[in-house]
C-alpha cells in the first residue's frame, strides 16, 4: 500500500520541486504564475470537469448512485460546514474562510485519484468517486468560493445576485454546469471531446505545483499554525469523519472503504489555483498543498489499514 502511493504521489512532489529550482534558477518569477494559473482557470480545468462529468456511463452512475451521492454530499457539506464555522464562529473574513474552508474540504480525487484509486477498485468504482469528486468541486465548492472571494474583491458594491451571476459566467463554473444538464438529457458527447479533457487533466495538477514551486521559492514555504491545522484537517479529520459517520449509518464495508480512501486524497490544487487568481493567501494555499501531498503517503495506507481494522 505504500508502494502504491508513493508511486502515485511522488511525482506530483517532484513538479513542485522543479517549479522551485526553475524559480531559483530565475527561469520563472511570481507574475509568470498568473500567467499558468489563467491557462488552467480559464482553459484547463473547465474543460476538463466538463468531460469528467460526461464521462461516466449513465448505467455506472445509477448502479453506484448511492456512493456518487455519499462522495458528493460528504465533500459539498465539509464545505458548507467549514465555511459557516470559520465565518460565524471564528469570524474569519470571507477571503480566509472561502479559500481555508476549501483547503479543509477539496479532495485532489479528478486530478490525481485515477493512479491512487484503480489498484484497490474496479474501474467503474473508480470513475464514480473521480465524476462525484468533480461535481463537488464544480457545483459546490468552487461556486462558493467564487462567491466569497469576489464579493470581498467588490469595490463598486456591487449587489449579491450581480456577485452570482459573474460568478456563472465564469469558465470555471459555467462549463459543468452545462456538463451536467447534457449528461442529464443524455446528449451524446463525441469520445473525442471526453479524451481530450482527460488530457487537459492531465495538464492540471502538473501546472498547479510547478506554479507551486514558484510561488514556495519567491514567498518562502510556510509551517506555522494555519498550514498545519488545515493539514491535519484535510489529510487526517476529514477521513475520520466520514468512517465514523458511514459507521453509524450501518453503511456496507465497501461503501465506507472506498470513501474513506476518496477523502483522504490530499487537498486539491484549486486552492492554489483560486488563491494565485484573486491574489490572496498564495503563500498559505501553496505550503498547504505541498505538505498535504507529502503527508498523504503516509496518511493514504493508513486509512486503507484503518478501514479493515475497523468496519
Amino acid at each position: 500500500m505504500f508502494s502504491i502511493a508513493i508511486s502515485a504521489i511522488t511525482p506530483i512532489v517532484l513538479l513542485l520541486i522543479i517549479g522551485y529550482y526553475a524559480s531559483v534558477k530565475k527561469h520563472f518569477t511570481l507574475s509568470d504564475s498568473n500567467t499558468f494559473n489563467l491557462i488552467v482557470i480559464q482553459y484547463l480545468l473547465p474543460f476538463s470537469l466538463f468531460s469528467s462529468i460526461l464521462s461516466i456511463p449513465i448505467k455506472t452512475l445509477l448502479h453506484n448512485l448511492n456512493l456518487f451521492f455519499i462522495i458528493f454530499l460528504s465533500l459539498s457539506i465539509f464545505m458548507v460546514c467549514f465555511t459557516l464555522v470559520l465565518h460565524y464562529i471564528c469570524s474569519l473574513s470571507p477571503e480566509k474562510t472561502a479559500l481555508r474552508s476549501l483547503a479543509y474540504s477539496s479532495a485532489a480525487v479528478p486530478f490525481i485519484g485515477k493512479p491512487i484509486l484503480a489498484p484497490f477498485m474496479s474501474d467503474d468504482i473508480t470513475t464514480v468517486l473521480i465524476v462525484s469528486a468533480a461535481f463537488a468541486i464544480a457545483l459546490v465548492q468552487q461556486p462558493m468560493t467564487f462567491i466569497m472571494l469576489a464579493s470581498q474583491n467588490n469595490k463598486h458594491n456591487v449587489s449579491f445576485m450581480r456577485n452570482l451571476l459573474i460568478t456563472l459566467k465564469e469558465p470555471v463554473i459555467l462549463a459543468p454546469i452545462v456538463a451536467v444538464i447534457l449528461l442529464l438529457v443524455r446528449f451524446p458527447m463525441p469520445h473525442i471531446i471526453i479524451k481530450t479533457g482527460e488530457i487537459m487533466g492531465m495538464a492540471i495538477p502538473a501546472i498547479a505545483m510547478f506554479t507551486s514551486g514558484i510561488i514556495l521559492y519567491t514567498q518562502k514555504i510556510a509551517f506555522n499554525f494555519n498550514v498545519i491545522l488545515s493539514v491535519i484537517i484535510r489529510n487526517i479529520v476529514t477521513p475520520l469523519i466520514v468512517i465514523f459517520v458511514l459507521k453509524l449509518l450501518h453503511c456496507s464495508y465497501e461503501t465506507i472503504h472506498y470513501t474513506a480512501l476518496a477523502v483522504s486524497i490530499p487537498v486539491g490544487s484549486v486552492v492554489v489555483i483560486m488563491a494565485i487568481k484573486f491574489n490572496t493567501l498564495q503563500k498559505e494555499m501553496a505550503s498547504t498543498l505541498f505538505c498535504s501531498t507529502v503527508l498523504s503517503i503516509v496518511t493514504i495506507p493508513l486509512f486503507l489499514t484503518l478501514t479493515k481494522w475497523i468496519v
